[in-house]
């Protein structure tokens, strides 16, 4: 009805862990919502822009571009994978958007993991942070941007849009740190496998495109400087739990 020229499809269980304790919910929401999508847009002139994840890929041997095998190690990388084959073989010229790990602002009741890691280290430190898990820190903002140019282009099938700097989550939380004046003791060092999560999580991770992007890309420091400031507005504006 609303005769739409692009649905850019985001909803996701994006929770890892949860994923692999609940793998028949993470099935009905990654996998068969994407199917029940792509046959309701079938009649229509509407595309299709699927967004999807890094964690596709066994994180053995990365970065990886658009070319590389995937081969997924949890049941949430397996059902984004099962849905990108399903845009790609039934969806009309379809785009399909790879990327990772999200620096954003969240909403009250669903923080974002770079929130719940400053919590964490404000709150309740030390925070654990792997030293051999790395992926691509992508500000939401880039991200956005580079759907936007990729959209209008004309483009189809598959691209990696992701931030350019590549950072084990043990440099990151540094970073973060650094960035609110803490010391760096309010993180512990720790080699990922002692985290004893329910999921395993690529380590050797990360995305590279083949396909640049005109858009300019701001220094990480300056995103992180921007990030800060909305952090500190929403954390003020939040209601104290009783």
């Amino acid at each position: 009805r609303a005769e739409a020229d692009w649905v850019i499809h985001t909803a996701a269980l994006t929770d890892v862990d949860r994923c692999e304790q609940e793998p028949e919910l993470a099935k009905a929401i990654n996998t068969d919502a994407t199917l029940h999508l792509v046959s309701a847009l079938a009649q229509s002139g509407c595309r299709l822009l699927y967004l999807s994840t890094d964690y596709v890929f066994d994180g053995n041997d990365g970065p990886y571009d658009e070319s590389a095998t995937p081969g997924p190690i949890n049941c949430y990388g397996r059902t984004k994978l099962e849905a990108e084959r399903i845009v790609r073989s039934s969806a009309r010229d379809p785009i399909i958007v790879r990327s990772a790990s999200f620096l954003g602002i969240g909403m009250p009741d669903r923080p974002t993991w770079v929130e719940k890691m400053v919590e964490t280290m404000l709150n309740h430190p030390p925070l654990p942070a792997a030293t051999n898990q790395c992926s691509n820190i992508t500000p939401v903002e880039f991200l956005v941007s580079g759907i936007i140019e990729i959209v209008e282009s004309g483009a189809t099938g598959l691209r990696h849009v992701a931030g350019d700097q590549i950072l084990s989550r043990y440099d990151f939380a540094l970073r973060l740190a650094r960035l609110f004046a803490l010391g760096d003791e309010v993180v512990r060092a720790v080699p990922y496998a002692d985290l004893n999560r329910p999921a395993r999580r690529p380590t050797n991770g990360g995305l590279i495109s083949r396909f640049p992007l005109m858009i300019p890309q701001p220094p990480l420091n300056t995103v992180l400087a921007n990030w800060k400031e909305t952090y500190l507005r929403n954390r003020i504006k939040r209601p104290s739990p009783e």
